[in-house]
């Protein structure tokens, strides 16, 4: 007589489905589903960062090189480190700071000119400020201040200085 043996453990429980069968062949895998919307997402952002990246870059390289190369400022620049009292009272070498503030406005020989700079030398910084006008392709300076800052004074660089002191007897 053969005996069966049942199995009552899982009584009620039911099968798990087989796997469903693969239709892109044997080991293959179904192509990935990318999220087109987060995918746009990223793009616009990066190009949103690509655009103020430059014009961050604008700001901070292209704007001072061209203040600086503007003939106004170069012609006070001159004006500074060949006086004799801003030499005295910063030192030399006297350098520009890295970002003039201000306005230029050129249209072929005339223009205007608005604007400061740092100033520094060995010694002490200051600020210089100017205000010129172009006619007939010169420049001529009505404000070239140079203040010091520590104890702000300023120095009106289109007074002229005695080259060599009077001796009063």
């Amino acid at each position: 007589m053969d005996r069966q043996v049942y199995d009552y453990t899982n009584l009620g429980a039911q099968s798990a489905p087989p796997p469903p069968s693969s239709s892109f062949g044997a080991g293959a895998q179904p192509p990935r589903k990318t999220n087109k919307v987060w995918l746009m997402g990223c793009l616009i952002t990066g190009c949103v960062m690509l655009v103020i990246g430059g014009i961050i870059s604008a700001l901070v390289f292209v704007l001072p090189a061209i203040f600086k190369s503007n003939d106004a400022y170069r012609g006070a620049l001159e004006i500074v480190r060949a006086d004799t009292r801003a030499r005295i009272l910063f030192g030399e070498p006297i350098e520009d700071g890295w970002m003039p503030m201000g306005s230029v406005n050129v249209s072929g020989d005339t223009g205007s000119a608005n604007m400061s700079v740092g100033i520094s030398g060995p010694l002490n910084s200051g600020r210089l400020y100017i205000e010129a006008t172009k006619s007939g392709g010169e420049w001529q300076y009505q404000v070239l201040k140079l203040r010091y800052l520590k104890d702000s004074i300023d120095i009106d660089l289109l007074e002229t200085v005695p080259t060599s002191p009077e001796v009063v007897q």
